[in-house]
């Protein structure tokens, strides 16, 4: 089938001339369909033509206007760089500028921190004076005992009321300020200045008895250990120990005399009465124990020719407070986990709180100088052992709260009951002598009532002066405990003796840095010895302690100590063997401690070890690694300064390394323990004890350390802890004792 073309009908336009400008068709419109434009109109004028042209050439293409733009941003963002270049050296100006005035402001923050922390040393050092001047303490009651029985308990029953007033007034007033819910302890031993040399013991502390069911169960626990006190101190300290009579005059009121033979053989004897008071009722239970030494007994008297005589003037109280277990810094995460399961499936009521039972002790220990001829190691032993019976107490106390320490005597015989047996055939003939000494008092009264009247007098002045200086001695108890309580909250602020130290693992970098810090470190060790021991008579033995635990549960112990080395050749010896025992602390720590101790890394600077690090790793007896890493610093100066008039003199510190890229720290794995020490060694002469014409030399180590256990991150059960706390002070006797053995045991020097 054709189809038929399409129709096309031309239409003529008219010229576009002749049209005016508003009716010519919008470039919107469109072309009419099946009208083709005739040539006249396909044609536009020359001048639209050129116009048209003119527009082609100035429009740019594409690229060229991307390029343009690309340029132009270019060029603004060199210009926004070197802006931002100008703020940022602006900034980093400024940040110099800030940091140099703050490490300014940080520096003159810290040396007057440390002049501060330098005059309270001095303070107490004052006060330290003082107490050696005068021994006789605040706690000390004077008790005179007859040989009659009811007269005996009449004069004790007299003194009772009285004994636990005092008692729990000094209590208050020494360890008041102090914040009962961390754990503290300080402690003083010094030799009497004034008198025969006799050896002394002040210490105070403040020690939690955790889980504890009430007041009442660790008052028992504590009465119990002063039944039996003879057989804790046989089997933990090895001393021989018996009670030779006990009288319990009252269930409140008990005299024990205890005898006790150390190791070397010295036998010592102590005549002790201790009264209590429990009070059980109402919401706040109250116990306290007033302890004193029987100066005169006519029943049981003393042998100073025989035996060395010990005088325990002591004071305790009882008190309870609530806190919630988590609130227990050395609680550990397997003991949390058990004891809220022990909470979920006990008491509904419960809200998650334990009872924690605070015992506040102050006590008073005097050790008599012996009359007959004792050697000085030994008696240097028995110095550093006078506070041994208050550990064994504590630590006695907490094994009779533990079911699985408790020590089961079903079958045996208790001391007391032996010796009861023992003595019950020297009783009848002990009635006849007392029945004839009565008569002889009953002579001697009738017959010197005018001397009786003029001892009354004499007696009635005593009393006052002691009241007075009981007044004064209490007034210096309240002072120390200000210095105790502001030792402890500023535990966080830098010690004199703490340097920060940050060592990078290249080794000339780290032995530069070190090097750099070495004539700092001497020169502050110096300053701060004889600051804080300026006071203190440097002929005579001194030890001072203060442990506590901040609310971070860091363990802290500052210690500071006067030791003597008699009969050395010179001070250079003492020093050397100190240095010694620096460089093979690890052999004399596994041996005397038993805690394996492995000597990881030693960087020694200098070949005369004047500048040397330590890394060293000892794991205790219940199986807990302990490390350290410090920097020593050694110095041995004094032949040709005339700032020490040509006297010799050693100096040696010790500074924990903070950060450190060789050898970082494992909390995950290991104790860390910090330590600043400086020990300073000097002499002076004495004659020798036989005889006054010849002399001797007498080494002095002036020695001040604070100690700091962090908390370890991973879990440790509260005995592991304990025993770490109660160990911080066994590193610093066992120096002690190494140094004696290679002084007197003619170990070579180091070179």
């Amino acid at each position: 089938m054709r189809v038929a073309p399409s129709l096309v009908v031309r239409v003529p336009y008219a010229r576009t001339e002749a049209l005016p400008r508003e009716m010519w068709p919008s470039p919107s419109h469109k072309p009419l369909v099946g009208v083709r434009p005739t040539d006249a109109s396909r044609k536009r004028p020359r001048e639209d033509v050129a116009g048209a042209e003119s527009c082609r050439k100035t429009r740019k293409a594409s690229h060229i206007v991307r390029r343009e733009q690309k340029q132009a941003l270019l060029l603004e963002k060199d210009a926004l760089e070197e802006r931002l270049e100008a703020i940022e050296r602006e900034r980093r100006e400024r940040h110099t500028r800030d940091s140099a005035r703050l490490v300014q402001e940080n520096r003159c923050l810290l040396r007057a921190i440390q002049a501060q922390q330098s005059a309270l040393a001095n303070v107490q050092a004052q006060l330290l004076r003082q107490q050696t001047l005068a021994p006789i303490h605040s706690l000390k009651l004077f008790i005179q005992l007859g040989a009659d029985p009811e007269q005996r308990l009449l004069t004790l029953q007299s003194l009772r009321a009285s004994a636990l007033q005092d008692a729990a007034a000094f209590v208050h007033e020494r360890l008041g300020p102090m914040d009962e819910m961390q754990p503290f302890r300080t402690e003083d031993r010094f030799v009497d200045a004034t008198g025969d040399g006799d050896f002394h013991l002040s210490c105070c502390d403040i020690v939690h008895f955790h889980g504890a069911k009430s007041v009442k169960q660790v008052f028992d626990s504590l009465a119990f250990y002063l039944s039996n006190m003879e057989i804790s101190i046989s089997e933990t300290l090895g001393d021989l120990t018996i009670l030779e009579d006990m009288d319990a005059l009252d269930s409140r009121i008990t005299n024990r005399r205890i005898l006790s033979a150390t190791r070397r053989g010295v036998i010592v004897e102590l005549n002790n009465v201790v009264f209590s008071e429990l009070v059980d009722g109402g919401d706040a239970p109250f116990a306290v124990f007033a302890a004193h030494s029987v100066d005169d007994d006519a029943l049981h008297p003393y042998r100073p020719s025989e035996r060395v005589r010990k005088d325990i003037s002591a004071a305790l109280t009882l008190t309870a407070f609530r806190r919630r277990r988590s609130e227990n810094p050395f609680l550990s995460r397997a003991s949390r986990r058990r004891q809220l399961a022990e909470q979920h499936e006990g008491d509904a009521d419960d809200d998650g709180s334990e009872l924690v039972v605070v015992m506040k002790r102050c006590g008073f220990v005097t050790l008599r100088r012996p009359q007959f001829e004792v050697a000085p190691e030994v008696l240097e032993e028995m110095f550093n052992a006078l506070h041994s019976w208050g550990q064994v107490m504590v630590s006695s106390m907490r094994d009779a709260q533990d079911p699985r320490k408790r020590r089961r005597r079903d079958g045996k015989t208790t001391t007391y009951a032996a010796r009861k047996e023992e003595l019950r055939a020297l009783r009848d003939e002990m009635q006849l002598l007392e029945t004839q000494l009565k008569a002889l008092q009953r002579r001697v009264v009738s017959s010197s009532e005018p001397w009786d009247r003029g001892l009354l007098t004499k007696q009635h002045e005593n009393d006052g002066l002691r009241a007075i200086l009981r007044a004064q001695q209490l007034a210096l108890g309240t002072a120390q405990s200000i210095m105790s309580q502001h030792l402890e909250q500023t535990r966080d602020a830098p010690h004199p003796l703490k340097h920060f130290i940050r060592l990078s693992a290249d080794t000339p970098t780290r032995h530069a840095t070190l090097l750099a810090m070495r004539r700092e470190r001497i020169e502050v060790a110096l300053r701060f010895v004889d600051e804080r021991l300026r006071h203190l008579d440097i002929k005579r033995p001194y030890h001072i302690a203060e442990r506590f635990v901040g609310d971070d549960g860091k363990s802290h112990l500052a210690s500071y100590h006067i030791i003597h080395f008699p009969g050395a050749r010179s001070v250079r010896q003492v020093y050397d063997a100190m240095r010694y025992y620096l460089s093979t602390m690890e052999i004399s720590v596994s041996e005397k401690l038993g805690h394996l101790t492995i000597l990881e890394d030693m960087d020694a600077l200098e070949d005369n070890v004047t500048v040397w690090s330590t890394h060293v790793a000892s794991t205790t007896t219940s199986g807990v690694v302990m490390e350290v890493n410090a920097a020593n610093f050694a110095e041995f100066i004094g032949e040709f300064d005339p700032a020490r008039e040509g006297a010799p003199c050693g100096v040696l510190c010790a500074n924990t390394i903070d950060e450190d890229e060789l050898r970082p720290y494992r909390p995950r794995e290991r104790v860390r323990k910090d330590i600043s020490a400086a020990a300073v060694f000097s002499a002076f002469r004495r004659p020798r004890r036989a005889t006054d014409d010849d002399s001797e030399l007498v080494v002095v180590m002036k020695r001040c350390a604070m100690l700091t256990l962090h908390k370890p991150h991973f879990e440790l059960s509260c005995d592991a802890m304990e025993e770490i706390n109660r160990t911080m002070l066994d590193w610093g006797d066992v120096m002690i004792k190494s140094m004696r053995d290679i002084v007197y045991g003619g170990q070579p020097r180091c070179s």
